[in-house]
């Protein structure tokens, strides 16, 4: 049997994760210059929104922020205006004057950089949604304002044209002192887009929860945009039962005819994965009206000096041009100087994915292993390739996060006990990675200008390899054991782009490790700050404690792994005294398995339909504790 895995007819046996990385058949490619470089003080321009008026004219709202998002310095947005489609781009200079003191505060609300316009029929005018945060604005009182001065959230401004001047309307729909509480964890609001609807306004407004490292969309609605607005209600975030990918957030929301698309941005350290969750415009307040459309291959960066980062601070946001069906979107990325920097990219509309893919390295490594294993097969290969990139092919490490926050990479688990052709630049060896991470070469390196075409062939323990067809090993034995997947390993700063990556043989099920640390992140759960405790004496309730290779507590704890498989097994932890753990799939109890005793304790979900499935774990009385999760599934086309 013959698959290419670089068609779009199997782009979905590859893994994509928000922290792993997304090997994306998007079909995206860049338009024009960039339109904002950033210059200090601003250093940070790393959000954005577009908007197409009815002369053709478009106009880019560039969010603007000082290095690090420094809290002293009050960030703003800046309009951009291009008559000629992208080619070219006037400056039309700050949004806003400075001053301006909403009611029932007492100090001016300078600090309003990101920005949204859309066209409100009925006032016929310009309707701009805009964060706002009051000039004593600090990071230390922002998830906790009750009792201070300050504020932050967001507001509404009118205007007659889409470059102002703007009206801005004298109360914040949305005021983080006002809101404080009424979504939990979830402790702050911002990054917000107000949108007409037939008969209401609806307000979609990114939240997080500050150190449980989670992010939510909340919807609030009122009859007009002056209010009265409805208390807010999350309808996305990883308290959803099924499966949603983590962590991501969103900014700003894109409506397409009769829909409304959030796109979720990676927060990890990569960012490179992006997902679009999708709902009717007219029942997007009700949580269930959205589904999860596109879980990762959205978008790639390309090989340029203003992508270094990949797409840095929020998401795409654009519009359909309609004489051409072209999909036009600005992105955020920043340079090799740290510098944001603002772009456009387009695709057609109705042609989202491309034969090819791209998988990049940016800040972390990458992994993505196949969703199916091979033993004997032959492996021709098509690439082009940027640093140091692994081309595994019997990958066996444990996959999933180093850590439960943000600027997560994987886990070094997941970048061991594999044997691989690895390329750095123009040199290509086959290395053999030990469980602990020691690579040790298996063959003398081969050097070249360009390495582009690799030929592995595997059969009875042994592989015959050659590069740009020429051999570089033969009957090179290797690690022997079940089938395992393929997978590509790209290191910091690095990338592949293949447009080939066939492999002729039998694809059979495939086995992946996870990590707890996954299932801590799939939760939104606090991550420890205490040393591993090597007994289980005296822990706080209500949070997991470290131990040797996993977690354990008790109380208001949970777990959830967000997998792809059609069987799984949890590894949990037993200890004296324990209680029972309680195992969900998919939002619904699937059993309990007793956990008072020594050692570890295996509970198995089988004989599933294959597909994204939420594992989720929490205690019914007691103590438990987590060690990790396996999903089995059969080989994907």
């Amino acid at each position: 049997m013959k698959k290419d895995y670089a068609k779009t007819t199997h782009m979905d046996a590859w893994l994509r994760h928000p922290v792993l990385g997304d090997p994306s058949f998007d079909s995206f490619e860049r338009l024009g210059d960039t339109v904002h470089k950033s210059q200090p003080p601003y250093e940070w321009a790393v959000n954005g929104s577009l908007f197409c008026d009815f002369d053709g004219s478009w106009y880019y709202y560039a969010g603007l922020y000082g290095y690090g998002y420094r809290g002293s310095l009050r960030s703003r947005f800046k309009i951009y205006r291009s008559a000629d489609k992208g080619m070219s781009w006037e400056d039309l200079g700050w949004g806003f004057e400075e001053g301006f003191v909403f009611d029932g505060h007492e100090t001016p609300a300078d600090g309003c950089p990101d920005v949204v316009l859309y066209w409100d029929e009925t006032y016929k005018k310009y309707l701009l949604t805009y964060d706002c945060s009051t000039n004593d604005f600090t990071w230390e009182t922002a998830h906790s304002p009750e009792g201070h001065k300050i504020d932050s959230g967001a507001a509404i401004a009118w205007a007659d044209s889409p470059a102002g001047p703007f009206t801005r309307v004298p109360e914040m729909f949305l005021s983080n002192r006002t809101h404080h509480g009424v979504l939990g964890r979830f402790s702050r609001f911002y990054a917000s887009c107000v949108v007409p609807r037939k008969n209401d306004y609806a307000a979609f407004c990114l939240c997080d929860s500050n150190q449980h490292f989670a992010w939510g969309l909340a919807v609030l609605t009122a009859p007009t945009p002056e209010g009265p607005w409805s208390a807010p209600h999350l309808v996305l975030s990883c308290d959803r039962p099924e499966y949603y990918p983590c962590p991501v957030e969103f900014f700003p929301v894109e409506v397409q005819g009769d829909k409304v698309l959030a796109h979720a941005t990676s927060v990890a350290k990569n960012r490179n994965y992006q997902a679009i969750f999708t709902a009717d415009l007219e029942s997007a307040h009700d949580p269930a009206a959205w589904t999860l459309t596109d879980d990762g291959n959205v978008w790639h960066s390309r090989d340029h000096e203003d992508e270094y980062f990949g797409i840095w601070g929020q998401t795409i946001h654009g519009f359909v041009e309609q004489e051409t069906g072209r999909y036009i979107v600005m992105f955020p990325s920043k340079d090799e100087n740290d510098h944001g920097t603002l772009n456009l990219a387009w695709r057609p509309f109705d042609t989202p994915h491309t034969d090819g893919f791209t998988l990049t390295g940016h800040e972390g490594f990458s992994v993505s292993p196949l969703l199916a294993a091979y033993d004997n097969f032959e492996l021709n290969a098509e690439f082009t390739t940027k640093g140091c990139v692994d081309i595994a092919f019997d990958y066996r490490g444990i996959l999933g996060p180093d850590d439960s926050c943000a600027d997560s990479s994987p886990a070094m688990t997941a970048l061991t006990n594999y044997t691989a052709v690895r390329i750095c630049e123009n040199e290509g060896c086959i290395v053999s990675v030990s469980p602990q991470g020691y690579a040790d070469p298996m063959a003398e390196a081969q050097t070249a200008e360009y390495i582009t075409r690799l030929r592995i062939k595997k059969y009875a323990g042994k592989v015959n390899i050659h590069i740009n067809d020429v051999l570089l090993c033969e009957n090179q034995e290797v690690k022997s054991g079940a089938p395992a997947p393929l997978a590509l390993i790209v290191m910091p700063r690095s990338r592949i782009d293949c447009t080939r990556f066939e492999i002729t043989g039998t694809p059979e099920p495939y086995i992946h490790l996870w990590n707890a640390v996954d299932a801590l992140l799939g939760a939104g759960q606090l991550m420890p700050d205490e040393d591993e405790v090597e007994t289980t004496d005296a822990i706080a309730p209500d949070r997991w404690h470290r131990i040797p290779g996993g977690y354990i507590g008790e109380g208001n704890i949970n777990a959830k792994w967000n997998l792809r498989g059609s069987a799984f097994s949890v590894q949990l932890q037993k200890g004296p005294g324990f209680g029972k753990a309680g195992i969900w799939v998919d939002g619904m109890l699937y059993g309990s398995i007793d956990l008072d005793g020594d050692g570890l304790a295996e509970y198995r979900i089988e004989n599933l339909t294959f597909g994204r499935r939420a594992i989720h774990v929490r205690p019914l009385n007691g103590r438990i504790g987590i060690r990790g999760c396996v999903a089995f599934g059969p080989a994907v086309s």
